[in-house]
């Protein structure tokens, strides 16, 4: 079939998603010259329509289509939400072998996700129009920003590249290079409020709150239209942005509107007061812009720690601002034996039952089921982890991170025996003492990131 012809019969289609789906996915193996699932029944174990599975939170599942080890694809009618469709693909994605693209489709829309782990999430976006020219077509992170800087691919290239080359889709940066640089050029701005003798906690809580607001605009707590567009529609007048970014943390503190957008209101301390150094001037609004185009959703929260001990250090000698930070890796040396290493016993003892679990009747293997995990599930959900010196959180949130990572496992498994259960492990089961206040405000930011982060990239409501 040729493009044009391809593009026109879709173009016309009215018929919904189940009866559309496999048609559409065939006619366009055809365009490409690809082979479709099913024309060969020998690589069904590997390429196939309506791949079941189960939904790593529980319950049965199919994905439209699977091509192992390249992607998964949902398909929804014309004009329906595509993040639903992006939604079941990330709960199906890790019995799908975590394949590093999950594509979905409106029969005309298209979105290519990328899943690559430690690596920047990447969204590359295009329509049916698109296939008949040599365009480039849009590329952009989580957060919704465009990647300037990513490879000019036609929607053509893209959609070969799913089948052929998928590492011409892999984001330039890791996650870890992401966050090394949103340190340094936070370096810049501190340096600058520090030479006017900005007062080293105020540098630093004011540094927190648009960390924050970074985060919440790329996971969708925060539109858009509020924090970012502030940096683009003052970036030369200094003034009037400084009193705009005042009444957005007086407004992040109580809820209520900002100009015509809805701003929630955030628990916590953070935005008590809405202090602004009056030495933010026009460079460091560029500089805010340009952090603000970084993807803060795949921003590493273990890096903020640091980042802000080094903004609180009024030493001379201090080191230079995100020079260096204690990585997650490191972290996890002394997490895994301390706290995860119980934990995993458990959990792989109950993983050799599994054999013995699908020999059993329906209703014997739910109760059995239920029996096996219900008991790990309690304790990883019940666990109580102190850190009596916290600095600014970061071993708690890894112990965070790391928990509710094998809860999700869990919550797999007796999923794939049709025992449903939900997630519990949240950040209240986290203490942390210090001495410094500031740092231990910082501690609660840096947890409720993490976990936010991870609901984010699970396609989980974050309210």
């Amino acid at each position: 079939m040729k493009v044009t012809e391809f593009v026109k019969r879709w173009a016309a289609s009215t018929g919904s998603e189940r009866k559309s789906a496999q048609s559409h996915f065939i006619d366009l193996c055809s365009v490409l010259g690809e082979p479709w699932p099913g024309e060969d029944p020998g690589n069904d174990s590997i390429y196939c329509f309506e791949k079941g599975i189960e939904k790593s939170g529980g319950g049965d599942g199919f994905a439209d289509v699977w091509l192992n080890e390249r992607f998964g694809w949902e398909y929804k009618g014309k004009h329906h939400n595509l993040r639903e469709a992006y939604k079941q693909l990330v709960d199906y994605h890790e019995n799908l072998n975590s394949p590093p693209l999950l594509v979905v489709c409106d029969i005309d829309r298209y979105e290519v996700h990328t899943r690559w782990m430690n690596q920047e999430s990447w969204t590359w976006s295009f329509r049916n129009e698109d296939l008949t020219n040599s365009n480039a077509v849009g590329v952009s992170n989580s957060g919704g920003a465009s990647i300037h800087d990513a490879p000019k691919l036609t929607a053509m290239q893209v959609l070969r590249a799913l089948w052929q080359e998928p590492d011409r889709l892999r984001p330039l940066r890791t996650t870890e290079q992401i966050t090394k640089e949103a340190a340094q050029l936070f370096d810049g701005i501190a340096e600058t409020l520090r030479k006017y003798g900005v007062e080293h906690m105020r540098v630093a809580r004011f540094i927190s709150r648009v960390v924050f607001c970074m985060f919440a605009t790329d996971v969708g707590l925060l539109p858009p239209e509020t924090f970012s567009a502030l940096l683009k529609n003052y970036a030369h007048d200094a003034a009037t942005f400084r009193e705009q970014l005042r009444e957005l943390f007086r407004m992040m503190r109580e809820g209520g509107r900002f100009g015509a957008f809805t701003v929630k209101h955030f628990n916590g301390e953070l935005f008590l007061d809405d202090d602004v150094p009056e030495w933010i001037t026009a460079d460091e609004i560029i500089k805010l812009g340009k952090l603000d185009a970084l993807n803060w959703a795949d921003v590493e929260p273990a890096i903020f720690g640091t980042l802000f001990e080094r903004v609180l250090d009024k030493t001379e000698q201090r080191a230079k601002l995100g020079a260096h930070y204690t990585s997650r890796e490191d972290i996890e040396l002394l997490v895994e034996p301390v706290l995860m290493w119980p934990f995993r016993r458990k959990w792989e003892a109950i993983k050799e039952r599994t054999d013995e679990l699908r020999a059993r009747t329906e209703a014997g293997r739910v109760a059995e089921v239920k029996k096996l995990v219900g008991p790990l599930l309690d304790e990883l959900a019940t666990v109580k982890v102190l850190d009596p010196a916290c600095g600014s959180g970061n071993f708690l949130y890894v112990s965070l991170a790391l928990l509710k990572a094998l809860e999700k496992e869990v919550l797999a498994f007796a999923g794939m025996f049709g025992v449903h259960l939900e997630p519990r492990v949240q950040p209240g089961q986290l203490y942390g003492i210090e001495l410094n206040p500031y740092a231990h405000e910082l501690a609660s930011i840096v947890i409720w990131i993490g976990y936010l982060q991870w609901k984010h990239r699970n396609a989980l409501s974050l309210d």
